[in-house]
């Protein structure tokens, strides 16, 4: 992601928001898969992080990247 991507204050405040979370969920999933305590199969996962927004911060990511390349 280039440095120069940036998003308004609104869209950083939401993307901070809908990420906390997910980056917590992402992080125990992964040492719980790695050390073989995963009980979630990966669709499941996918299906989480997404009714947790990955696809709003997605979006929030995305608006910054094409005002990047308008430039």
């Amino acid at each position: 992601m280039p440095v120069a991507v940036t998003m308004s204050e609104a869209e950083q405040d939401e993307y901070s928001s809908v990420m906390s979370d997910i980056t917590t969920y992402v992080a125990e999933y992964t040492v719980n898969t790695i050390m073989g305590q995963d009980t979630q199969d990966f669709d499941a996962f996918r299906e989480q992080l997404k009714s947790m927004g990955i696809e709003r911060a997605t979006e929030l990511k995305q608006a910054g990247v094409d005002r990047y390349n308008q430039r």
